[in-house]
């Protein structure tokens, strides 16, 4: 990697509403790197965005978090990618995904959306399916016709402290992709936390 900027954009919609709630994985991801890192979002309306800065390694990281809703994130992360001259290949998604169960990671440097109109929106926004993308499992829950409830809810109390690994070890392999490379940050980290 150069020196340009990396956009790490996690997915969620925003509002009180939906704190904490299955969809907002990637909401809950971002916020934390910036707790790690001690920094705090301001609300950037040109990008109509929550937005901070952090740095990786030697790697300028933009964090960011779409206020458009989920399925209206493509032109927010389109927007903060251009304006910051990152490389489609630097522009993270983080999003949920109920087609691996909440314990699982799945780290990509390209492919399909796999049904998430998130990730659906950033990729036609973009005009490429070639950006990298972090699944975090959620699951599907007992009523499989009910999925959009399902992401809906708040995680369960059982679920944090597996949610909590989840979170730590995403963020380790976040750090792999950016100080190593995706190769290794695939074969290290990708799978189940326990």
């Amino acid at each position: 990697m150069n020196d340009s900027f990396v956009v790490v954009a996690g997915l969620g919609n925003p509002g009180l509403k939906y704190q904490n709630t299955r969809h907002n994985f990637g909401f809950d991801l971002v916020d934390r790197l910036a707790r790690i890192h001690g920094v705090q979002f301001k609300t950037e309306k040109k990008f109509n965005a929550d937005i901070t800065k952090i740095h990786i390694g030697q790697r300028k990281v933009v964090l960011v978090k779409p206020l458009s809703y989920m399925n209206l994130s493509g032109p927010v992360v389109r927007k903060v990618s251009n304006f910051y001259q990152a490389k489609l290949e630097h522009v993270l998604v983080i999003l949920d995904d109920a087609n691996l169960p909440l314990g699982k990671i799945r780290f990509r440097m390209d492919g399909r959306d796999g049904g998430h109109h998130g990730l659906e929106s950033i990729s036609k926004a973009m005009g490429s399916t070639k950006h990298p993308r972090l699944r975090l499992g959620i699951g599907r829950g007992e009523n499989l016709r009910q999925i959009s409830g399902y992401v809906l809810d708040k995680f369960r109390e059982p679920e944090l402290d597996l949610k909590d690994k989840v979170e730590l070890r995403a963020i380790e392999q976040i750090d792999c992709w950016l100080t190593q490379d995706p190769e290794t940050a695939i074969q290290k980290f990708n799978g189940s936390v326990t």
